[in-house]
């Protein structure tokens, strides 16, 4: 995993998880 300075911009942890590609229901994060 890459390191992220600023997790502000994930609206909630289900957004940082498609990030990484751990949660195949989300294609995107913004």
């Amino acid at each position: 995993m890459c390191e992220i300075s600023d997790f502000g911009v994930f609206k909630n942890p289900k957004q940082l998880f498609a990030y990484f590609g751990m949660d195949p229901e989300i294609k995107q994060y913004l």
